[in-house]
């Protein structure tokens, strides 16, 4: 299961920043943006690929229908909630309502804009038919917890079944082609994203640490003194969204500085 962000109040001290300057507060809401957008594009990227797998079986190719099928809706919400638990997937809906806000600590072109969008409509609808797939008594528990998805004024007329149409103005089939299309594009310039957050320094350490050599041998060849580099390198793990080396060496190569 990967790391999710933690609640709204370190949520928040991420976006504050480290105290001292306002460089610092913007260098870190870089940091922590870059890693929600990376985190939900890749889920969403996974979750639409598992939809077109069950498509293959459930759909014809080509169907212009305005829902799904309730059994494969069924199957595709099992999908969904076995793989991400509900209080992220209600986090990922609300926070991508400030989807725009997000992308302010990027240089996007209009295209990046226009695919995060989709997902946020996307989340926002898939996280009201989540709620609305949850038992009811589960629900009921589930709210008394603060799982409860005020913030998305949904309409408790609305349909249980997913409307595609709703997230891309197309058939299913081509909507979670587009919205695949979409996340791919998002993913991939949220890591580019993450990779420019650490400076040729860093990223010397990185690339030292992915040899498997000691930490007194890499602070002597790069000339600190060990304390420094545990310093420098629990900094660099928290730009990257880890907290130790193991976890680093694969953020590290999942987005491609090492290896």
């Amino acid at each position: 299961m990967p790391n999710f962000p933690a609640g709204a109040s370190e949520s928040e001290s991420l976006r504050r920043g480290a105290p001292g300057t306002a460089v610092a507060s913007v260098a870190r809401r870089r940091d922590f943006d870059a890693r929600v957008v990376h985190l939900y594009a890749t889920r969403v990227r996974s979750f639409a690929a598992e939809t077109l797998r069950a498509y293959a079986y459930g759909v014809r190719s080509g169907q212009a229908a305005d829902v799904c099928d309730q059994g494969l809706h069924d199957r595709i919400i099992g999908v969904y909630l076995e793989t991400i638990p509900l209080r992220f997937v209600l986090e990922q809906a609300v926070r991508y309502r400030g989807a725009a806000a997000i992308l302010e600590a990027f240089a996007v072109s209009p295209n990046v804009k226009v695919d995060l969008v989709l997902l946020g409509k996307f989340l926002e609808v898939q996280a009201a038919a989540c709620w609305r797939a949850v038992p009811p008594p589960n629900r009921v528990r589930r709210a008394s917890q603060g799982d409860s998805i005020g913030l998305l004024d949904l309409d408790p007329a609305a349909p249980s079944v997913v409307r595609w149409d709703l997230v891309a103005n197309l058939v299913e089939e081509n909507a979670v082609h587009a919205l695949l299309d979409a996340s791919e594009r998002v993913a991939a310039h949220a890591q580019r994203g993450l990779a420019n957050v650490l400076d040729d320094e860093d990223l010397a350490i990185v690339r030292a640490l992915a040899t498997g050599v000691g930490f007194a041998e890499i602070a002597e060849e790069l000339g600190y003194s060990r304390r420094t580099l545990h310093r420098r390198t629990r900094a660099i793990w928290s730009r990257l969204g880890v907290s130790n080396r193991t976890q680093g060496m694969v953020a590290a190569e999942r987005l491609g500085l090492v290896g």
